[in-house]
């Protein structure tokens, strides 16, 4: 939990505005089937988070009432949320969500006021300074594993066009592309075909 307590004590210091409502992981034995019996039952020691989901749409719902926010933005993907925000939104606000999740969140899909998947590059490019200074005047520093850089995926080339999509010449040597857009419009494009060195010395 070192990482974590580092990047919770340098997040306040980049903002002194911001408010952490931590929750909390509760240990203990649970009698569950077993997947390969016999026997038909074993005991198994389960963490479950408390507290986090909870924390979060009773901040909602309290700061909806009191009309201290004009837009609410929610960075998460569970589906127990989307009663609170279906909530906040019968109150006449905005609510952005932010799925953070490789998976769609289909419940919050229906019921937020815009949805965004975040996508893996993003967060690489949205990271603290480092060192970063926090409000208590030390240096906090990002731990070792954190700082191993992934480069970024390279954007695929598009493909060649082909068949209605190819570029076709015109009488005055321009290539001449259609392409069909949406509700049947169709996008027109022109490149000029220039000519060989040659023939351009001679003109």
């Amino acid at each position: 939990m070192v990482s974590q307590s580092a990047y919770l004590e340098a997040l306040a210091g980049k903002e002194p505005r911001l408010s952490i409502e931590e929750g909390f992981y509760l240990l203990s034995t649970k009698t569950m089937p077993n997947a390969t019996p016999p026997p038909p039952f074993v005991q198994v020691l389960k963490a479950e988070e408390k507290g986090t989901d909870v924390n979060i749409a009773c901040g909602m719902l309290a700061d909806a009432y009191e009309r201290k926010a004009e837009t609410f933005i929610l960075v998460s993907g569970d589906s127990d949320l989307a009663t609170p925000v279906k909530c906040v939104r019968a109150l006449g606000f905005e609510v952005l969500v932010f799925n953070p999740q490789t998976r769609d969140c289909k419940a919050l899909q229906s019921v937020a006021s815009t949805y965004t998947r975040i996508w893996r590059t993003l967060p690489r490019v949205c990271q603290l300074p480092n060192p970063c200074p926090t409000m208590h005047g030390r240096a906090v520093r990002k731990p070792t594993h954190w700082q191993v850089c992934h480069p970024l995926p390279r954007r695929r080339p598009e493909p060649p066009l082909r068949g209605a999509d190819a570029p076709q010449r015109t009488e005055n040597g321009e290539r001449r592309t259609e392409r069909a857009g949406p509700k049947g419009q169709t996008f027109h494009g022109h490149r000029k075909q220039s000519a060989p060195a040659g023939r351009r010395a001679k003109q």
